[in-house]
């Protein structure tokens, strides 16, 4: 706007300038008009000039300011930007942050997932690798159980039936007493086209002894023809100028509770008739040197070490000490041997009796481990004595006094009788034989177990001063 008045103003001048100088020159004329025009063509030049630098500084002061000022707003914006991306860096540099927070979070969570997760397959690994076990496990124990039956029916003449077998049995031919079954030598048995097993030796742990054979039934179930076909048994053994006899038997197994429950029923002695037993094993013999006064007989089970609960013994046994009848039937069940843990003679199921005297002591000594039979069938209960500082620890027997002013080894006086149904019981044994004729009897009985090889017993062993060990 400025530019523009400043121009009207200048051409108005203009026009008046050329009309006074047209005039001027017609008046003057001349060389003197043309000089005035040409200085006031340079004065308006010049002022033109002027003005235009005048204008002209004007414009470029103003384009400065405007250029200042684009600088200060280019600072500005520039200021505005660098804060709006220095805010952006921040605010991105916080969500990058939060972002790397939530990743390390993540992948924490990824890590203890994956660590859950391997832990879950680990225990679901042991569980299978377990349930795998179990299961072949379960299925040794079924193919065990299964071929355990299979053995059963093979062994049993008919399924179903409880252990019904064809055994055989051999002895010598001998019909002056019962016989017990002896295999002959060199013994083959064949069934329908096929060998049986034969129960083989015994190694012997003595040197110079022969290895021995268990002599029991041999079971032939397993080899017969369950039906109406014809059955060939063939037996051969090496002749050695002994003769023997085989019999075939049908046979059915029972179980030890029935045999004990049977024995309970029909194997029971009366109390009064082994009271009789008793009295008779302790009755004074004129014949013999020695007087016994009693016998003592332990409730601890020989086989077992636990107190009886069945006391038994076979009515061939010489001795009073019984043996559990539980046990006993059970260990026979497994290993039929059928020998007295006592005395070591054969005591088979039919010898068995339940002694009903012991039986019923049992029930009324229950606080003491060992009781002691007097002469007259009365018994008395032998509690567990303290330990004693002397020695030696074995029961000392006076030889050849008399049992009233004897001690001990120690010089300790004996103690007091105790007093029983009335009786005053005798802790004495009164042998009468001398030091002289027991060691004969004691090289006698050394000379007999050499040559006839029977078990070895132990003699009373002498001391100087009349004394004997019963050990």
């Amino acid at each position: 706007m400025d530019r523009r008045k400043g121009r009207e103003k200048e051409e108005k001048k203009k026009e008046e300038e050329k009309e006074g100088g047209k005039g001027g020159g017609k008046e003057r004329g001349g060389k003197e008009g043309r000089k005035k025009e040409r200085k006031r063509k340079k004065g308006r030049r010049e002022e033109r000039r002027k003005e235009e630098e005048k204008d002209g500084w004007k414009e470029g002061r103003r384009e400065k300011e405007g250029r200042r000022e684009k600088r200060k707003e280019g600072k500005k914006g520039r200021k505005e930007r660098v804060e709006g991306r220095r805010e952006e860096g921040r605010k991105e540099e916080k969500e990058g942050r939060k972002k790397e927070r939530k990743r390390k979070k993540e992948k924490e969570g990824w890590k203890e997932g994956r660590r859950e997760r391997m832990e879950e397959r680990k225990e679901r690994e042991k569980e299978r690798r377990k349930g795998r076990k179990e299961e072949r496990v379960e299925g040794r124990r079924e193919g065990r159980m299964e071929e355990r039956e299979r053995k059963k029916e093979r062994k049993e003449l008919q399924p179903g039936v409880r252990s019904v077998q064809v055994v055989l049995r051999i002895c010598y031919t001998d019909t002056s007493c019962p016989q017990e079954d002896q295999y002959p030598p060199n013994i083959a048995v064949k069934v329908n086209h096929s060998y049986c097993s034969v129960p083989g030796y015994y190694p012997s742990n003595k040197p110079g002894v022969e290895p021995k054979r268990p002599c029991r039934p041999i079971n032939l179930t397993h080899l017969m023809y369950l039906s109406s076909a014809t059955n060939r048994i063939t037996i051969i053994w090496g002749n050695y100028g002994k003769s023997y006899s085989v019999g075939l038997f049908l046979v059915k197994q029972t179980t030890s509770a029935e045999l004990l429950q049977r024995l309970k029923t029909i194997g029971i002695k009366h109390p009064e008739l082994c009271k009789a037993l008793v009295k008779e094993k302790l009755r004074l013999d004129p014949e013999s040197e020695i007087a016994t006064t009693g016998v003592r007989v332990s409730l601890i089970c020989p086989l077992v070490k636990m107190r009886l609960s069945v006391p038994c013994r076979a009515e061939t046994c010489a001795h009073l000490q019984c043996f559990d009848a539980v046990f006993y039937l059970q260990m026979n069940e497994k290993k039929p041997t059928w020998m007295c843990p006592v005395c070591d003679k054969p005591a088979t199921y039919d010898q068995l009796m339940i002694d009903g005297l012991l039986s019923k002591i049992l029930k009324e000594c229950e606080d003491a481990d060992e009781i002691e039979y007097l002469v007259d069938g009365s018994w008395r209960p032998i509690k567990a004595e303290k330990e004693r500082s002397y020695s030696p620890q074995c029961p000392i027997l006076v030889v050849g006094g008399s049992t009233g002013g004897t001690s001990d080894v120690n010089g300790a006086p004996p103690p007091a009788p105790s007093l029983e149904n009335g009786k005053i019981p005798a802790d004495v044994v009164d042998l009468t034989l001398d030091s002289s004729s027991s060691e004969d009897d004691e090289e006698e009985e050394e000379e007999e177990d050499d040559n006839g090889g029977g078990p070895k017993r132990k003699v009373p062993r002498l001391y100087k001063n009349g004394l004997a060990s019963a050990c």
